[in-house]
């Protein structure tokens, strides 16, 4: 983990953020479309859909602070403890890159941050498409998050004491079945590669967050993407958020699993294409 306090003070230059964070733009024409991955995966995610996109758009990529090979000079755990700080960065890159509107496409914790930079920049973003998104992981009262607080810090104590473990079993429940035999391999493997304290720290920030109430105050167009039997993200949530969003549309895709960027692409491409438009 890095002690630099530029990175807590948002001081660090643009150049500093586009070689820490491995920005790319693939594509050389037509309007910016930002792919941004979640959870225990990096820019590479998307390396299965990305070919379908870049004809029509400029495809801004980016790892998110703790993930990729730079992970350890990204991340601060006091920094990355409150989702809000990647909306942060977010927001920091689009103005080194002077886009005054973008798309954005992001998976899981991405879908998160995208929301957020919507609600406190709304003229950046003509559109969201969200993957899998979630305000909230626990079971409350009437609302269905998927978990119990004790499920969580089953999680998170097995995480801490057998990190390898944890993702062998992590792995295949949550990317399911899909057209590509290697996703499960290959999302375990991007897992495996991150530091486990990294990794703990980023799921206790996202799995202990509630943007229940915020979520409403999105007035950016926004498409939910919800996959079939997803395990960490039930339909119910996907209905909250249908429910909450002002301008907002569910679309049940014929995929399974939490991550069908990765094992079912030409199925996202597919509605990637038709909601982008």
């Amino acid at each position: 983990m890095t002690n630099d306090n530029s990175i807590l003070a948002g001081n660090l230059s643009a150049s500093d953020r586009t070689r820490r964070h491995r920005l790319n733009i693939v594509g050389d024409s037509g309007p910016f479309l930002i792919l941004q991955h979640g959870f225990g995966t990096d820019q590479s995610v998307w390396r299965r859909v990305l070919p379908s996109l870049t004809p029509q758009y400029r495809v801004i990529l980016m790892d998110l602070a703790g993930a990729g090979p730079n992970a350890a000079q990204t991340f601060d755990p006091q920094r990355y403890d409150e989702i809000e700080s990647y909306a942060d960065d977010l927001l920091l890159i689009l103005n080194d890159l002077a886009i005054s509107e973008c798309l954005y496409v992001g998976s899981s914790l991405g879908a998160m941050i995208g929301i957020l930079a919507a609600i406190e920049r709304p003229e950046l973003f003509r559109k969201l498409i969200c993957i899998g998104a979630s305000p909230h992981y626990l079971n409350d009262n009437n609302y269905k998050g998927g978990f119990d607080q004790h499920m969580l810090d089953g999680i998170y104590q097995m995480m801490s004491d057998d990190y390898h473990g944890w993702v062998s079993g992590f792995a295949p429940l949550v990317v399911r079945g899909g057209s590509e035999p290697d996703a499960v391999s290959e999302f375990a493997l991007s897992l495996f590669s991150l530091r486990p304290d990294i990794s703990l720290s980023t799921a206790r920030a996202i799995f202990q967050s509630d943007f229940r109430q915020r979520v409403s105050l999105l007035k950016t167009p926004t498409v939910l993407l919800q996959t079939q039997n997803d395990a960490a993200v039930p339909l119910a949530v996907a209905e909250f958020l249908r429910d909450h969003i002002q301008n907002a549309t569910l679309e049940i895709i014929q995929a399974e699993g939490h991550f069908p960027h990765l094992s079912s692409p030409s199925v996202v491409s597919d509605a990637l294409i038709r909601h982008l438009q």
